[in-house]
């Protein structure tokens, strides 16, 4: 799973991290918004 997000941690860096720790079988999330923080 974390292997499909070598795409998207482009914008997911960080959230990728706690996506591959939580490995949840749900989709990544959508872009964030621009005052992501």
């Amino acid at each position: 799973r974390c292997h499909k997000m070598f795409a998207l941690k482009s914008y997911l860096n960080k959230h990728q991290e706690s996506a591959c720790v939580r490995d949840d079988d749900s989709p990544p999330p959508p872009e964030p918004p621009a005052a992501s923080g």
